[in-house]
């Protein structure tokens, strides 16, 4: 028997969607479960939970929901009048994914933690992802460390959409997709699989094992006609996917990842761990099939597993070098010690944080007890000023034009003399050859195999990506600016990561999310302050004090 019960709420998020309302349709199915389910009829659509189940991890793919983000659904009371256009016809199938498809499906998974500590950077994640319409967020909450499975939560995030699964329910998917992808297991195979899933578990500390399938895994949740899906990390802020995603040619390519946005001489290629993109086609995942730990029933049950950081090792080395799928390498992820993040505006890094730091009167102090003076508050107000009105000016242009440069370059396999985290075996790497490209100081830098299995390396102008800051957002009124004969730059990029410092005992960011007129300001060395409009510090960590918070006790 199938109940339906429809609730009207009214929430608020981020300072984003003041006032939105959303209707949820809580399915409770035979089986007792909730999971998160899109509902349609007519011209409304309400994605709610349908309980199936949860867990976290303080890893880079971890976190458990704010209760600012995600309250409970308060008590269902039963004479709640019924909207009448959201009533089931009979045996109307459950339609599991978004209609029409969106232009991309991003699959997050979030483990809940044994003593259910939240990842300070999860309030962001949520914001950036709620500026970002174009995306559809598919977060799947798996109970991998077996500490309850709670119900989904009504979600404050219009473009996000929960599966919760429990332990078993997470592997079960995984051996139907593998049993299926092999023609079949018997009965005793697909017993033995699924504790072999189980007994590998506990190796995949961040979710990497089946990484490049995701999709095919929870495909019951993807729009068979959505066009790209991608994984990400959510120890990440989103910048503008409108102005940094390669949407134009995305379609052009079987895998897509993001890079810095200037380098050159040795390249090393590698999925990021924390964002990829993929084509949503039937040939992409037959590739990576082939590799061969997965290949067959035998070789996965037989041969050693891989390795822990997976996609970027052998997954990548496999994809890069061991198959002939197309794909783009673009400028995309924060690089720089020196960052801002605002939810509205997006993320931008310094384009040289040793002239920052030496030219600009803005810098994180060295203790809380020496925080800057509030003569410096016009400044900070300038320079967020200054990013919203870049994105308020931005004019679209195509990825790539006809003042770009390309020119074909040879991959190499196992020779990298760099540093690495994973064996020198699955380094895949390219040198690039500056003269054969523009020579401008900066440019962008793409890396492509075209369908004809060549390997090119190609530059663009920056254009308006590349951003200088006024001295009126880094230099005191009245006082002379440095003449160092250059400009402080920074760029526009897709996402910024929050890697090594987050790990640092000191280092902390505000409880709530970054509201929508302020900016977030990061020395990864030595900590962190928030603004407000008026360039007022509301929040500061340093790596020689605790957070303050000025705002709240």
């Amino acid at each position: 028997m199938t109940r339906i019960t429809t609730l009207r709420l009214t929430l608020s998020f981020a300072s984003i969607f003041i006032g939105a309302t959303f209707y949820y349709v809580l399915v409770r199915t035979t089986t007792g479960a909730n999971e998160l389910v899109p509902f349609t009829d007519g011209v409304d659509e309400a994605w709610v939970p349908k309980d199936v189940h949860v867990d976290i991890q303080d890893d880079l793919e971890s976190t458990a929901i704010p209760p600012t983000l995600s309250p409970a659904l308060p008590t269902l009371v039963p004479d709640i009048p019924r909207r009448k256009k959201h009533k089931v016809p009979k045996n109307k199938p459950i339609i599991h994914y978004l209609s029409p498809a969106p232009k991309l499906t991003i699959i997050a998974i979030w483990n809940p933690s044994p003593d259910n500590k939240e990842p300070i950077y999860l309030p962001n994640f949520f914001a950036s992802v709620a500026a970002n319409p174009s995306i559809d967020l598919l977060f799947i909450k798996y109970d991998r460390h077996r500490v309850g499975t709670p119900p989904c939560e009504p979600s404050h995030v219009k473009n996000m959409r929960q599966v919760c699964l429990s332990f078993e329910e997470y592997w079960k998917l995984h051996a139907d997709f593998l049993c299926k992808r092999w023609g079949g297991c018997s009965t005793t195979q697909r017993q033995q699989l699924v504790s072999k899933l189980h007994e590998r578990a506990p190796g995949d500390r961040v979710n990497s094992y089946f990484r490049p399938f995701r999709a095919a895994v929870f495909a019951k949740w993807i729009n068979p006609e959505t066009p790209i899906w991608g994984w990400c990390d959510m120890d990440t802020i989103l910048g503008s996917f409108e102005r940094n995603f390669p949407w134009d040619i995305a379609s052009e390519f079987d895998f897509l990842f993001p890079g810095p946005p200037i380098d050159g001489g040795d390249i090393l290629l590698f999925f990021p761990g924390h964002m990829a993109f993929f084509k949503n086609k039937e040939h992409v995942v037959s590739a990576f099939m082939d590799f061969p730990n997965l290949k067959t029933y035998e070789s996965y049950m037989d041969l050693p597993w891989v390795s822990t950081d997976t996609e970027e090792c052998e997954y990548s080395h496999f994809a890069l070098a061991k198959t002939k799928l197309t794909f783009l390498r673009f400028p995309g992820i924060v690089h720089s010690r020196i960052h801002f993040s605002s939810i509205t505006s997006g993320v931008f890094a310094t384009e040289n944080p040793g002239h920052w730091l030496a030219v600009s009167a803005v810098n994180i102090p060295s203790t809380s007890s020496s925080s800057d003076s509030s003569e410096l508050d016009p400044l900070r107000s300038n320079l967020a000023a200054f990013f919203t009105e870049h994105t308020r000016n931005w004019v679209s242009h195509p990825t790539f034009s006809e003042e770009g440069k390309e020119y074909d370059v040879e991959l190499r396999e196992g020779e990298w003399e760099g540093w690495l985290w994973f064996p020198k075996q699955y380094a895949v790497h390219y040198t690039a050859d500056r003269s054969k490209g523009r020579q401008e100081d900066f440019s962008k830098r793409y890396t492509m195999r075209r369908p004809s299995g060549k390997l090119y390396d190609r530059t663009e102008p920056y254009r308006d990506s590349i951003l200088e800051i006024p001295t009126t957002a880094y230099t005191p009124l009245g006082a002379d600016p440095v003449r160092s004969g250059a400009s402080l730059l920074v760029f526009d990029m897709l996402y910024n990561h929050f890697q090594a410092e987050k790990y640092a005992k000191w280092w902390s960011l505000p409880k709530d999310p970054i509201a929508a007129e302020e900016l977030l300001f990061v020395d990864r060395e030595n900590g962190a302050q928030l603004w407000d409009p008026t360039g007022k510090i509301i929040f500061e960590v340093t790596s020689e004090s605790k957070p303050t918070d000025t705002i709240s006790p």
